[in-house]
């Protein structure tokens, strides 16, 4: 597998850099889709990593053109990750009590439209695929102007809901969580450990956990002190202020909302992968993105056993199962030619 990364300044749109993953197979194709991959809040976008090389594995093994993977681009929410450390100067006036929605989404329109290293990718076939609040994001980018060549979207326990008393109860669940987790070891080696045995994280893939620690994390501010006041500890990249601001923001809920009852009604289709267990009780949040208000619903409609709400994480090889499956039925609305 190919990886090159990308950094592209988001001004004017947007005050912030962001960056992106290239992911293509060796040696790369030049037919197929082109995934479009978002992660969940509190993530990076190299979580996807284990996903994409198990799908790249999977669409070698597809003879026929049509449905098989062209590259994939793992690109990053402004306040998480590798982007969080480019944009702390920025982040300290923009993300102190609300993260908007809209960012995320605006961020990946303006990446792609950039046409970054003077990659042309308004040929390419995309299908958009995001976990928890890269849910949002994915469904709010189809709504961005100019549109683009969108084929499918695709929804991991995506987080979309309109207002109802179960979304209340999930605001104070999240809050309740974020502020008591630790935020700070001594090293990377240190994290690894805890993290493999924290609740939460324990039951992740060892790939994934290792990949949380490369990426999620960042070097401590103390670490820039003079001896001895020094400590080269890390702490979160998405910090739980952060990651708090994230929760906090509700302006784009409700639109969201409809712009995926637009998607199930018009298109383009709308592909839900679900966790198996419900750890916090989100079930009817879950079963409403299943149907349309005005028409239609969901294209199609997956659970991964055995798994919760971070499933990508937990089981990656399951997930990309289920991933291929959606992108194999979109194929099936897709004529041959197209690709």
């Amino acid at each position: 597998m190919i990886k090159t990364a990308y950094t592209i300044d988001l001004r004017p749109q947007l005050p912030f850099y962001t960056t992106g993953n290239r992911y293509q197979t060796d040696p790369p194709r030049n037919v197929g889709y082109t995934l479009i991959l978002l992660h969940a809040t509190g993530l990076h976008k190299e979580t996807w990593e284990p996903v994409i090389q198990l799908l790249f594995g999977l669409s070698s093994k597809h003879s026929a053109p049509q449905g098989t993977i062209r590259e994939a681009w793992a690109i990053e929410c402004p306040n998480h990750g590798q982007s969080a450390v480019l944009n702390e100067k920025e982040l300290e006036h923009t993300c102190t009590e609300e993260w908007d929605g809209w960012i995320y989404p605006r961020a990946v329109h303006a990446f792609l439209a950039s046409s970054p290293s003077g990659l042309n990718l308004s040929e390419h076939k995309f299908i958009v695929a995001g976990h928890s609040m890269g849910g949002n994001a994915a469904v709010l980018l189809t709504a961005l102007t100019p549109q683009l060549h969108i084929e499918s979207v695709v929804l991991l326990d995506g987080t979309i809901a309109s207002k109802s008393p179960e979304r209340d109860h999930m605001d104070i669940i999240l809050a309740q969580l974020v502020w008591p987790k630790p935020d700070v070891w001594r090293s990377r080696k240190d994290a690894l450990r805890w993290h493999s045995s924290a609740p939460g994280f324990k039951s992740w893939d060892k790939a994934a956990l290792e990949l949380f620690v490369e990426y999620g994390l960042k070097a401590h501010p103390a670490s820039k002190y003079p001896p001895p006041f020094t400590f080269k500890g890390v702490t979160l990249a998405c910090n739980k202020s952060y990651e708090a601001a994230c929760y906090r923001a509700k302006t784009h809920q409700e639109e969201a909302w409809e712009q995926l009852q637009h998607l199930h009604a018009y298109g383009p289709p709308v592909h839900v992968i679900l966790s198996e267990k419900d750890e916090f009780s989100g079930a009817k949040l879950k079963q409403a993105l299943l149907k349309g208000k005005y028409r239609g619903g969901a294209a199609s409609v997956q659970y991964v056993e055995n798994t919760s709400h971070m499933f990508p994480q937990q089981r990656p090889e399951a997930t990309a199962r289920a991933l291929w499956k959606a992108i194999q039925a979109s194929s099936e609305r897709t004529p041959a030619a197209k690709l």
